[in-house]
């Protein structure tokens, strides 16, 4: 089973147990794995790669119109699109099983904290689900800008990042200790996300999953966070020319998130995924330096040899 289901179900289950209903998609589970073992014909239509997986969703979703709530429709619908179409049986009834055990609310214990690969894609699930109840880009919004200043305060803190790192400190420590930074300044859902990490990957890669949860959340809208770094204050009409520029230049629409960087000189370098835009005076300094450095320029009369 891909990781992204288990992330999308988890962050499902805890809605659902908020919500009172999570025994309601347990019992609807049951039903479609039950419904899969009565007919071999649609077992096989599901698990075909052959054929395009909004087919085999479009299947699914008219089979099953009006017989189970939308947020069991939703983790199939999840389930077809995620993963290769001879595992989705098998995916169905592991959901099953899953969220039957939590609706009787028995102690479920996972392995060992994954790997970065995979506890990346892990909580990119638990996001996609969670972000699919945010109602508008207001909200989003809302949710990037506290992730963002989260990261950064994470960033700026030895002491925050050492606990954060620490493998000896059991994760309920380090989810405690999210819970309270957060707790009352924060969307719930920012907390669901900063808070997710810490149980499922190794605690040397926090901030790093934490920076993949923040693309995901800009991402959502259709957008990339630009992280620029400046040697002034911009003020808002400098920053919305500077999203417009960084736009243009890097082919889709950014957000800029802007801290101030005296050592700079003059300028910003902008940095958006592992793409650098470095406008400093510093850069240019450097440039300039490195020219006058190199030994075939005649500083006397400006010409090469």
């Amino acid at each position: 089973m891909r990781q992204a289901i288990r992330g999308y179900v988890d962050a499902i289950a805890e809605r659902c147990e908020a919500e009172g209903s999570l025994s309601d998609v347990a019992s609807q589970m049951q039903g479609v794995v039950a419904l899969l073992d009565s007919s071999d014909d649609l077992r096989s239509v599901i698990a075909d790669s052959g054929i395009p997986v909004a087919s085999r969703r479009t299947v699914v979703e008219e089979l099953l119109a009006g017989k189970v709530a939308a947020t069991t429709m939703a983790v199939l619908r999840f389930v077809l699109d995620s993963e290769r179409g001879p595992e989705v049986p098998g995916d169905i009834d592991w959901i099953a099983q899953h969220v039957a055990a939590l609706s009787n609310r028995m102690e479920l214990t996972d392995s060992s904290p994954l790997g970065f690969k995979a506890a990346e894609e892990r909580v990119l699930g638990y996001a996609a689900a969670l972000l699919e109840t945010v109602p508008g880009d207001a909200e989003l919004g809302e949710i990037e800008d506290e992730l963002f200043r989260y990261r950064r305060i994470v960033g700026a803190s030895e002491d925050l990042r050492d606990a954060m790192a620490n493998q000896d400190l059991p994760a309920q420590a380090r989810s405690a200790l999210v819970s309270d930074l957060l707790g009352g300044k924060a969307t719930p859902a920012t907390v669901a996300l900063a808070t997710y990490p810490v149980a499922v990957g190794r605690p040397r890669d926090y901030e790093e999953l934490l920076d993949a949860l923040s693309e995901r959340v800009a991402a959502e809208a259709n957008r990339r966070v630009a992280d620029v770094r400046s040697a002034v204050e911009l003020d808002e009409r400098q920053r919305v020319d500077l999203a417009a520029a960084l736009s243009k230049v890097l082919g889709r629409s950014v957000d800029v998130r802007v801290e101030v960087d005296r050592s700079l000189i003059g300028g910003f370098i902008a940095t958006v995924g592992d793409t650098v835009v470095d406008a400093s005076i510093r850069r240019q300094l450097e440039i300039l330096k490195e020219r006058l450095a190199a030994p075939e320029l005649n500083i006397t009369t400006g010409e090469r040899h």
